[in-house]
């Protein structure tokens, strides 16, 4: 089990789809390597709610806030 807890990207960068990105990468890995997320950062929480395709990774508990 892994918590996600922050995404940051340098504000430079801000606004150009890089924080999307580092958690799409993120979010194969996790599946890749079998591990469970506990989607605690709130841009991977709303990341995940708007693409519950990924809730099949998502801890038990966090599952009904992503699909109905």
């Amino acid at each position: 089990v892994i918590s996600l807890i922050h995404t940051e990207v340098p504000a430079e960068l801000s606004g150009k789809g890089v924080a999307t990105a580092l958690i799409e990468k993120t979010l194969h890995y996790l599946e890749d390597n079998h591990y469970i997320l506990v989607p605690l950062c709130p841009l991977v929480f709303a990341y995940i709610k708007k693409n519950p395709g990924w809730a099949r990774i998502v801890r038990d508990d966090f599952k009904s806030k992503f699909v109905s």
